[in-house]
């Protein structure tokens, strides 16, 4: 009887120790093993925000640089519409003053290589033209009405608009039919085409 109740308390004793390791020893080494496993993966995430951080400053460098690359492009493309503004200023004075000088050498010669002679029909009979206008069409070599009756009105339009924007009301499209009458004689024609005109403008009938 005793041979069976020690041998029952060694049964009971190892069946005891089995579940004490099962659920005790290998419980804690599983936690240990995830312990080890969560820290190994905190490290690397670690890692890789030092590395985010690291590429986050040096984007931050490249768009301080872009930024000042670009003021200074647009300080550069400033400065070039300031210049060729000043440009343009120049090119329309000097177009003024060709036509001056035009006007003045056409005054003192009666060779035609300078212009009409003093009978030479007067440009300001047509309408839309007056005394600047004349002397912008006489430095672009148009001197008599023949000469304008021949010009193109786009070319005529391209010279008021390089002359400057205090040009831009006047309209050349009739001006080559008002030489042509005026070339020809026919001044009843001319009178009224012109009755019909103002500032070179066909009014509405």
């Amino acid at each position: 009887m005793n041979w069976v109740i020690f041998c029952a308390g060694v049964i009971i004793g190892w069946i005891g120790e089995l579940f004490i390791d099962f659920f005790f020893w290998r419980h804690r080494h599983f936690v240990a093993t995830s312990e080890l496993e969560v820290r190994a993966e905190l490290a690397a995430m670690e890692v890789r925000t030092g590395q985010l951080e690291a590429q986050l400053i040096g984007l931050k460098e490249d768009q301080t640089h872009y930024e000042y690359e670009m003021q200074l492009s647009r300080d550069t493309l400033a400065r070039v519409h300031e210049q060729l503004a000043a440009r343009e200023a120049e090119i329309r004075q000097l177009q003024t003053a060709l036509a001056d000088a035009h006007l003045h050498l056409a005054g003192q010669s009666s060779s035609p290589v300078f212009g009409p002679g003093p009978e030479s029909p007067d440009l300001e009979k047509i309408e839309g033209i007056g005394p600047k206008i004349s002397r912008l069409l006489n430095a672009r070599s148009i001197y008599t009405f023949a000469d304008l009756a021949e010009a193109n009105v786009e070319e005529l339009q391209q010279c008021l608009e390089e002359a400057g924007p205090q040009y831009r009301l006047a309209n050349p499209a009739t001006w080559p039919e008002q030489a042509r009458l005026a070339a020809e004689g026919d001044w009843e024609a001319l009178a009224a085409l012109q009755a019909n005109l103002k500032g070179g403008h066909a009014q509405p009938v």
